[in-house]
């Protein structure tokens, strides 16, 4: 408790006379070692005591902590959001979202962007983009490149174990998706997961080379956006 209030927590007689229950409940069992039942009793009181302790502590000091801050510092740069699956428009609830966060994550894999081979769709995008601009919400958006098979296009199979075909395809999404979005969109995860297990025939050395590739590609296309590798 000492560490608690010399890290500046400020506690209250609830608090405290829990505290107090349970030393006494404590104290009791440790004094009735033969008394079973006595003990038994004892001891329980002081665990429930003690966890009731702990979530006050819990639910109080991080609220503390933070009016300190901000007392001292002003409002917090801490971006507070989360990712956006689908049209925010069309989700119960979203019109909520805004009074909560102050960011967002487009989310969009390349099975969204590229459903047929050569052809792009960017409406999901824009309309999150479109939501997000409209709420005035920091914008992250990605990963385009994702070495899962939910987030794979269907007939990127049929290039199963060419690696120079999907690294193709590949950085021709990411130019397409950055050059398009080019000073909209100021923060990119370009691809997730890299190496993580083999996937389209893709041993780890060829999902990083296409990593890297798709990086370079993104900053040709926008050089001043800030890129991440996820």
């Amino acid at each position: 408790m000492a560490d608690w209030t010399q890290m500046g927590l400020r506690t209250t007689s609830e608090l405290a006379d829990v505290l107090s229950v349970a030393r006494r409940a404590f104290v009791r069992a440790a004094m009735h070692g033969d008394e079973p039942e006595v003990c038994f009793e004892a001891s329980q009181a002081s665990l429930e005591a003690s966890s009731k302790a702990g979530d006050l502590l819990t639910e109080s000091y991080p609220g503390q902590v933070l009016q300190n801050r901000l007392a001292s510092a002003g409002k917090l740069t801490t971006q507070l959001g989360c990712v956006l699956g689908g049209d925010p428009e069309k989700i119960a609830g979203s019109a909520q979202w805004p009074s909560a966060m102050n960011a967002a994550q487009v989310s969009v894999s390349w099975r969204d962007l590229a459903p047929t081979e050569g052809k792009f769709r960017w409406d999901l995008i824009d309309a999150q983009l479109a939501w997000c601009r409209r709420h005035r919400l920091n914008v992250e958006v990605g990963p385009l490149i994702e070495f899962r098979n939910a987030a794979l296009p269907d007939w990127i199979w049929l290039w199963d174990g060419d690696p120079d075909a999907i690294s193709g395809f590949a950085t021709d999404l990411v130019r397409q998706a950055v050059t398009r979005y080019k000073g909209k969109v100021s923060f990119w995860q370009v691809v997730h997961r890299p190496a993580g297990h083999e996937i389209l025939g893709l041993g780890e050395e060829d999902q990083i080379r296409i990593a890297a590739r798709a990086i370079q590609v993104a900053r040709q296309a926008d050089s001043s956006a800030q890129l991440c590798l996820g």
